[in-house]
């Protein structure tokens, strides 16, 4: 697939790119498709029931709250919700 983006995002792009803070323009568009989609998955849950899900899993003591168990909380919403 091939894209153009306005000069002001390939600048945004190219400052990430010299920043090391990815490796190639797919994964900065990746990253931001990413989260776009993540952002996309939450407007359509009902959000008092992620609300009580994250305050949930952070009061939890037998799930230590780190990025890992996170991302598998934001999983299992997901699936649960058929967004992908």
């Amino acid at each position: 697939m091939t894209i153009t983006i306005p000069d002001e995002l390939d600048d945004f792009v190219r400052a990430k790119l010299q920043a090391g803070e990815f490796e190639s323009a797919a994964e900065v568009v990746t990253a931001a498709l990413t989260a776009w989609q993540g952002q996309e998955v939450y407007r359509a849950m009902d959000r008092d029931e992620v609300e009580h899900l994250l305050l949930e899993a952070i009061d939890s003591p037998r799930i230590p709250w780190d990025e890992a168990n996170f991302d598998r909380i934001i999983e299992s919403l997901r699936e649960k919700h058929g967004a992908a």
